[in-house]
């Protein structure tokens, strides 16, 4: 039997018989029309499954009917069967997940950078957290050194007296370089946690030490002593005071077990072994400061 044979004696086809088949052409949509008919009259709902091949697509009424349609005819099949069949209203809504699934995912990429972008501002704040015992020798030093200011260089990427306003700033200018790259924001999210070297990052390269201060304060004698506070990129304190008056440091080296001292000229460099001065050396030096301060004033007066 010949494929117009089949179509135009369709009504023949019992519930018995397993398939038939009709190639769709522009002449043949009455074909097509009775056939479809003949099916939604012995049941209201069929599945309709699409096969596409190289040659066209192939639509099938669980496998009892199967129409099929050359490329070219698509449209024209679409046309005159597409809403009777419900499959416009199928494309569109494929379509439209489709849209959906691609906008979903947009969504979760951007949930996923927001939530890295999150973490950095947390994991930098905790960084700078873990800096503590140098705040404390800072803050114990302007407690006793009334006479302070800060001088700090530039090249610390995060001052101690501007803590939280370059945190923010630094964050921001990570962000600018970094806040659209999910690798990258990763790789630095990590290097903050494991503490590792930040110096070949951009936005840190161009700074020497990540964090610390630089004070100068002045004696009633005139002496000026600098405390400089700094963490390097390693994560090593560093912390030194500078002596104009070479008396100061002699009489710290008398004093003082624990202070070691370097001298250079007519100045000389304080540090300690353990990198940190503790809030006893403080007292003492500023008790040794105000013992000479006062013997000065008094050999002034005689």
């Amino acid at each position: 039997m010949s494929f117009y044979d089949l179509a135009t004696n369709f009504e023949l086809i019992s519930e018995e018989t397993t398939m038939g088949n009709i190639a769709y052409l522009p002449t043949s949509v009455g074909i097509i029309k009775s056939a479809v008919a003949d099916l939604k009259r012995k049941k209201a709902d069929w599945g309709i499954e699409i096969l596409e091949d190289e040659s066209g697509r192939e639509v099938n009424f669980e496998n009892v009917l199967k129409i099929k349609v050359p490329h070219i005819h698509w449209n024209h099949f679409q046309q005159n069967f597409g809403r009777d069949l419900g499959l416009t209203e199928k494309r569109k809504l494929n379509e439209k997940m489709k849209d959906l699934s691609i906008k979903e995912l947009k969504e979760v990429v951007e949930d996923d950078m927001k939530k890295l972008r999150h973490d950095l501002k947390i994991v930098l704040n905790k960084l700078f957290k873990k800096f503590v015992n140098l705040d404390d020798v800072i803050d114990n030093w302007l407690a006793l050194f009334n006479t302070s200011s800060y001088v700090t260089s530039d090249k610390i990427a995060v001052k101690k007296e501007h803590k939280e306003k370059d945190i923010q700033r630094i964050y921001g200018e990570l962000l600018r370089v970094y806040g659209n790259d999910k690798g990258n924001l990763e790789l630095l999210i990590s290097a903050i946690n494991e503490e590792k070297s930040l110096n070949t990052w951009d936005v840190f390269k161009d700074y020497e030490y990540l964090y610390g201060c630089k004070i100068n304060s002045k004696t009633e004698s005139g002496a000026i002593l600098t405390l400089e506070s700094v963490v390097d990129f390693a994560y090593h304190t560093i912390q030194t005071i500078k002596v104009s008056d070479l008396e100061i440091a002699d009489a710290v080296e008398d004093e003082s077990d624990e202070i070691k001292c370097v001298r250079n000229g007519n100045m000389a460099v304080l540090y300690s072994p353990t990198g940190l001065f503790s809030r006893e050396f403080f007292i003492l030096l500023s008790e040794i400061i105000e013992d000479m301060d006062t013997l000065e004033s008094e050999t002034e007066e005689k």
